[in-house]
């Protein structure tokens, strides 16, 4: 498995002579909200059940939302013969903060439940306002 910066992967995918196939391994909910021109979806969960589906001898590109999950299924699909898998380090968020400010990120926000739907309405607002700070445009996620 090969490792790719945003920048690399950029300059790599506008010089090859034969494109990858760019998967990307998020669930519908996140790839409808960010995605990649050119990108397949098809869920890790989904890949993990039948990985024989994939060409071997293709090159593959896995992107997911920080590059963890897209990483774990590298070594999957190196495990059974697929060698030519680069992996997007950062995923989509590294990619809008390195290359793409203006393109609307996908910000997780992961919040304990509490007692009191006051102080879960304070905890939301106070969240959202620190991660959207001085972003024009976004996309959210609160998940409880």
């Amino acid at each position: 498995m090969r490792h790719f910066s945003p920048a690399e992967l950029r300059e790599y995918l506008q010089h090859a002579d034969d494109p990858p196939l760019l998967i990307d391994v998020r669930e519908e909910w996140e790839y409808n909200i960010c995605q990649f021109s050119g990108s397949c979806l098809l869920p890790m969960k989904q890949l993990l059940q039948d990985p024989e589906q994939l060409d071997k001898n293709r090159e593959i590109v896995l992107v997911c939302h920080h590059g963890i999950r897209s990483c774990q299924l590298a070594r999957v699909l190196e495990h059974i013969g697929c060698y030519r898998v680069i992996n997007l380090d950062g995923g989509p968020e590294r990619w809008t903060q390195d290359l793409n400010p203006g393109m609307a990120p996908l910000l997780s926000i992961s919040l304990p439940v509490q007692s009191g739907f006051d102080r879960v309405k304070a905890c939301i607002i106070h969240n959202i306002m620190n991660a959207l700070q001085g972003k024009k445009e976004y996309s959210l996620c609160v998940k409880f």
